[in-house]
């Protein structure tokens, strides 16, 4: 299901991910920051991979979760992205820093009225997330932005014992 057009990210709907059984809500478009930069490629992916690297941005208060995908899913990154091994993934409005954040949406704040209590994942750990596949075409880099569902398959320290048995 990847559509030939780029469509702005202003575009907002409902959707099912392509697997078709968890639910996506692309309504949280709209506590992304400056939207116009995204253009969503696939409205509601689902995806696999293991997380490789996370910080918070304290400009904006979205917590980027960078993961390693399963090879399955390497179709959703593009060249950039394949070179450092990586799908870029947010999880808008993370921060408490995000309530008082300088970006401003039609005088609102971006976040406000809106908290994000969705599990952030630890180093390591296996997970899959749904959320809007969009090319950030100011970075460069694909991403799923903002992540509207998430389950950890497996922790990193279930992982390595595993590995020990």
């Amino acid at each position: 299901m990847r559509p030939n057009t780029l469509l702005p990210a202003a575009f907002l709907f409902f959707g099912i991910s392509a697997s078709g059984d968890t639910p996506c809500d692309l309504s949280l478009m709209r506590y992304v920051h400056s939207p116009a930069r995204l253009k969503i490629v696939e409205g509601c992916v689902t995806i696999r991979g293991t997380v490789i690297s996370k910080y918070i941005n304290p400009w904006d208060g979205d917590y980027h979760v960078n993961i390693r995908p399963d090879a399955e899913f390497m179709y959703l990154l593009n060249d950039a992205d394949r070179k450092k091994g990586r799908l870029v993934t947010e999880f808008v409005c993370q921060s408490r820093f995000s309530i008082r954040r300088i970006i401003k949406k039609n005088e609102k704040q971006v976040c406000e009225g809106y908290s994000n209590f969705l599990q952030i994942p630890k180093m390591g750990d296996y997970v899959e997330m749904t959320g809007i596949h969009v090319d950030d075409v100011q970075e460069g880099h694909m991403e799923i932005h903002p992540v509207t569902n998430i389950k950890i398959i497996m922790t990193r320290k279930a992982i390595k014992a595993a590995r020990h048995k």
